[in-house]
Protein backbone atom coordinates (compact mmCIF):
# COMPACT_ATOMS: atom_id res chain seq x y z
CA UNK A 1 0.00 0.00 0.00
CA UNK A 2 1.35 3.38 -0.60
CA UNK A 3 0.03 6.69 0.98
CA UNK A 4 -0.33 9.87 -0.15
CA UNK A 5 -1.80 13.51 0.70
CA UNK A 6 -4.78 14.83 0.94
CA UNK A 7 -3.55 17.07 -1.99
CA UNK A 8 -1.27 14.86 -3.77
CA UNK A 9 -4.65 12.29 -4.14
CA UNK A 10 -6.22 15.87 -6.08
CA UNK A 11 -3.80 16.51 -8.26
CA UNK A 12 -3.14 13.00 -8.85
CA UNK A 13 -7.18 12.61 -9.62
CA UNK A 14 -7.05 15.63 -11.62
CA UNK A 15 -4.39 14.44 -14.16
CA UNK A 16 -5.59 11.10 -14.26
CA UNK A 17 -8.75 11.82 -15.19
CA UNK A 18 -7.05 14.21 -17.92
CA UNK A 19 -5.18 11.85 -19.15
CA UNK A 20 -8.29 9.20 -19.31
CA UNK A 21 -9.76 11.57 -21.62
CA UNK A 22 -12.05 14.00 -19.68
CA UNK A 23 -12.86 17.38 -20.22
CA UNK A 24 -10.95 19.66 -17.58
CA UNK A 25 -14.27 20.64 -15.83
CA UNK A 26 -15.44 16.97 -15.75
CA UNK A 27 -11.73 15.99 -14.38
CA UNK A 28 -12.03 18.70 -11.61
CA UNK A 29 -15.57 17.53 -10.67
CA UNK A 30 -14.37 14.18 -10.61
CA UNK A 31 -11.30 15.59 -8.30
CA UNK A 32 -13.81 17.07 -5.81
CA UNK A 33 -15.47 14.06 -5.51
CA UNK A 34 -12.58 12.12 -5.23
CA UNK A 35 -11.83 14.25 -2.03
CA UNK A 36 -15.15 13.69 -0.56
CA UNK A 37 -15.03 9.99 -0.73
CA UNK A 38 -11.88 10.26 0.85
CA UNK A 39 -12.75 12.09 3.79
CA UNK A 40 -15.93 9.49 4.09
CA UNK A 41 -13.00 7.14 4.69
CA UNK A 42 -13.50 5.04 1.20
CA UNK A 43 -10.78 4.02 -0.89
CA UNK A 44 -10.85 6.98 -2.91
CA UNK A 45 -8.40 6.22 -5.36
CA UNK A 46 -9.06 2.17 -5.96
CA UNK A 47 -12.47 3.85 -6.86
CA UNK A 48 -11.41 5.80 -9.51
CA UNK A 49 -8.79 3.71 -10.79
CA UNK A 50 -11.52 1.20 -11.19
CA UNK A 51 -13.78 3.40 -13.02
CA UNK A 52 -10.96 4.78 -15.41
CA UNK A 53 -9.98 1.29 -16.29
CA UNK A 54 -13.52 1.13 -18.20
CA UNK A 55 -12.09 4.56 -19.97
CA UNK A 56 -9.53 2.19 -21.45
CA UNK A 57 -13.09 0.47 -23.25
CA UNK A 58 -15.16 1.53 -26.02
CA UNK A 59 -18.13 0.87 -23.42
CA UNK A 60 -18.50 4.37 -21.68
CA UNK A 61 -21.77 7.05 -22.09
CA UNK A 62 -22.87 10.19 -20.49
CA UNK A 63 -26.13 10.69 -18.87
CA UNK A 64 -29.10 12.48 -21.42
CA UNK A 65 -28.91 15.90 -20.30
CA UNK A 66 -32.30 16.27 -20.33
CA UNK A 67 -33.85 13.15 -18.93
CA UNK A 68 -37.71 13.42 -19.65
CA UNK A 69 -39.76 12.95 -16.16
CA UNK A 70 -42.04 10.61 -18.02
CA UNK A 71 -39.13 8.28 -18.49
CA UNK A 72 -37.19 7.93 -14.93
CA UNK A 73 -35.30 5.09 -15.98
CA UNK A 74 -31.98 6.23 -17.59
CA UNK A 75 -30.08 3.77 -19.48
CA UNK A 76 -27.78 3.87 -22.32
CA UNK A 77 -28.19 1.11 -24.33
CA UNK A 78 -25.73 -1.79 -23.77
CA UNK A 79 -23.64 0.91 -22.64
CA UNK A 80 -22.73 1.58 -19.10
CA UNK A 81 -23.16 5.21 -17.73
CA UNK A 82 -20.21 6.81 -15.99
CA UNK A 83 -20.19 8.04 -12.15
CA UNK A 84 -18.98 10.90 -12.25
CA UNK A 85 -20.99 12.14 -15.50
CA UNK A 86 -24.02 11.23 -13.86
CA UNK A 87 -23.19 12.11 -10.25
CA UNK A 88 -22.04 16.17 -12.00
CA UNK A 89 -24.92 16.10 -13.38
CA UNK A 90 -27.60 14.78 -10.32
CA UNK A 91 -25.16 17.74 -8.48
CA UNK A 92 -25.96 20.22 -10.82
CA UNK A 93 -29.42 19.99 -10.60
CA UNK A 94 -29.72 19.49 -6.95
CA UNK A 95 -31.31 15.75 -7.23
CA UNK A 96 -34.10 16.98 -8.91
CA UNK A 97 -35.43 13.22 -9.80
CA UNK A 98 -35.92 12.60 -6.17
CA UNK A 99 -37.68 16.14 -5.90
CA UNK A 100 -40.23 15.78 -8.53
CA UNK A 101 -43.18 13.94 -7.54
CA UNK A 102 -45.60 11.71 -9.46
CA UNK A 103 -49.11 11.09 -8.31
CA UNK A 104 -48.54 12.71 -4.69
CA UNK A 105 -45.59 10.20 -3.91
CA UNK A 106 -42.14 10.37 -3.60
CA UNK A 107 -40.34 9.10 -6.52
CA UNK A 108 -37.62 6.37 -7.82
CA UNK A 109 -35.34 6.58 -10.31
CA UNK A 110 -33.80 3.33 -11.55
CA UNK A 111 -30.04 3.94 -13.34
CA UNK A 112 -28.02 1.95 -14.96
CA UNK A 113 -25.90 0.01 -14.98
CA UNK A 114 -23.23 2.55 -13.14
CA UNK A 115 -19.86 2.83 -13.03
CA UNK A 116 -18.43 4.01 -10.10
CA UNK A 117 -21.77 4.22 -8.16
CA UNK A 118 -20.17 5.37 -4.77
CA UNK A 119 -19.58 8.91 -7.09
CA UNK A 120 -23.13 9.41 -6.88
CA UNK A 121 -23.49 8.89 -3.31
CA UNK A 122 -20.25 11.27 -2.38
CA UNK A 123 -22.51 13.87 -5.17
CA UNK A 124 -25.39 13.29 -2.59
CA UNK A 125 -23.84 14.40 0.61
CA UNK A 126 -22.96 17.93 -1.04
CA UNK A 127 -26.18 18.11 -1.82
CA UNK A 128 -27.52 17.08 1.24
CA UNK A 129 -25.24 19.60 3.02
CA UNK A 130 -26.70 22.44 1.20
CA UNK A 131 -30.39 21.78 0.81
CA UNK A 132 -31.09 19.00 3.29
CA UNK A 133 -32.26 16.66 0.89
CA UNK A 134 -32.51 13.29 1.97
CA UNK A 135 -32.31 10.05 0.04
CA UNK A 136 -31.62 6.40 -0.28
CA UNK A 137 -29.32 4.97 -2.86
CA UNK A 138 -29.34 1.48 -3.64
CA UNK A 139 -27.76 -1.25 -5.57
CA UNK A 140 -26.93 -5.00 -6.00
CA UNK A 141 -25.90 -5.70 -1.99
CA UNK A 142 -25.25 -2.32 -1.33
CA UNK A 143 -28.04 0.48 0.35
CA UNK A 144 -26.36 4.20 1.42
CA UNK A 145 -28.96 6.54 3.35
CA UNK A 146 -27.66 9.98 2.69
CA UNK A 147 -28.95 12.11 5.79
CA UNK A 148 -27.07 15.51 8.13
CA UNK A 149 -23.99 15.22 5.66
CA UNK A 150 -23.33 11.92 6.59
CA UNK A 151 -24.30 7.86 5.06
CA UNK A 152 -25.35 5.11 6.61
CA UNK A 153 -23.71 2.08 4.38
CA UNK A 154 -25.47 -1.62 4.39
CA UNK A 155 -24.01 -4.31 2.11
CA UNK A 156 -21.38 -6.55 1.06
CA UNK A 157 -21.48 -4.52 -2.62
CA UNK A 158 -20.81 -0.71 -1.64
CA UNK A 159 -17.31 -1.20 -3.74
CA UNK A 160 -18.52 -3.13 -6.62
CA UNK A 161 -16.96 -0.88 -9.25
CA UNK A 162 -20.49 -1.44 -11.51
CA UNK A 163 -24.41 -0.95 -10.28
CA UNK A 164 -26.22 -3.05 -12.73
CA UNK A 165 -29.15 -0.56 -11.68
CA UNK A 166 -28.90 2.30 -9.36
CA UNK A 167 -31.81 3.40 -7.67
CA UNK A 168 -32.44 6.59 -6.21
CA UNK A 169 -34.80 7.30 -4.01
CA UNK A 170 -36.37 10.23 -1.49
CA UNK A 171 -37.59 7.65 0.66
CA UNK A 172 -34.65 7.75 3.04
CA UNK A 173 -36.75 6.38 5.71
CA UNK A 174 -36.61 3.17 3.80
CA UNK A 175 -33.43 1.83 5.06
CA UNK A 176 -33.06 -0.11 8.27
CA UNK A 177 -30.20 1.08 10.32
CA UNK A 178 -29.46 -2.20 11.99
CA UNK A 179 -26.17 -3.66 10.86
CA UNK A 180 -24.97 -0.29 8.93
CA UNK A 181 -22.32 1.59 8.91
CA UNK A 182 -22.09 5.55 9.35
CA UNK A 183 -19.80 7.37 7.96
CA UNK A 184 -19.42 10.85 8.51
CA UNK A 185 -16.74 13.31 6.71
CA UNK A 186 -13.39 14.26 8.60
CA UNK A 187 -11.91 17.23 8.43
CA UNK A 188 -9.33 17.78 5.45
CA UNK A 189 -6.53 18.02 8.29
CA UNK A 190 -8.27 15.31 10.05
CA UNK A 191 -7.23 12.79 6.89
CA UNK A 192 -3.36 12.73 7.40
CA UNK A 193 -3.18 10.47 4.10
CA UNK A 194 -4.95 8.26 2.05
CA UNK A 195 -3.79 5.21 1.09
CA UNK A 196 -3.88 3.39 -1.99
CA UNK A 197 -2.86 -0.13 -3.24
CA UNK A 198 0.02 0.07 -5.96
CA UNK A 199 -1.69 -1.64 -8.38
CA UNK A 200 -4.09 1.27 -8.61
CA UNK A 201 -1.43 4.02 -8.24
CA UNK A 202 1.15 2.73 -10.87
CA UNK A 203 -1.97 2.73 -13.47
CA UNK A 204 -3.25 6.09 -12.40
CA UNK A 205 0.59 7.94 -12.79
CA UNK A 206 0.49 5.87 -15.89
CA UNK A 207 -2.78 7.85 -17.35
CA UNK A 208 -1.17 10.71 -15.50
CA UNK A 209 1.77 10.91 -18.03
CA UNK A 210 -0.32 11.33 -20.48
CA UNK A 211 -0.57 14.68 -19.75
CA UNK A 212 2.94 15.57 -20.06
CA UNK A 213 4.27 17.52 -22.51
CA UNK A 214 7.04 16.46 -24.20
CA UNK A 215 10.74 17.41 -24.04
CA UNK A 216 11.64 19.89 -27.02
CA UNK A 217 14.48 21.79 -27.94
CA UNK A 218 12.06 25.36 -27.11
CA UNK A 219 11.67 23.89 -23.72
CA UNK A 220 14.90 22.94 -22.76
CA UNK A 221 15.73 26.80 -23.98
CA UNK A 222 13.27 27.94 -21.83
CA UNK A 223 14.50 26.46 -18.46
CA UNK A 224 13.09 22.90 -18.79
CA UNK A 225 14.46 19.73 -17.85
CA UNK A 226 17.33 18.17 -15.44
CA UNK A 227 19.85 20.69 -13.68
CA UNK A 228 17.21 23.62 -13.76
Amino acid sequence: MSDLSLSETRALALKACRGAGFSWGLAEEAQDLVHTLALLDFPALEILASLLRLYEAPQRDGVPKEPRPSEPNWTAGKRTLCGVTLATYLRDTGFAIVREKSGGCSRSNYIGPVAGPLFVAAAAVGVNRTTGLKCRLYWENASIKVNNGALLCGGTGLLDPIAGELTVSERATDLDGSGCEPREERTADALRRVSTSETALAFLQTLAARTFVPESDQSRSKGAGEGN
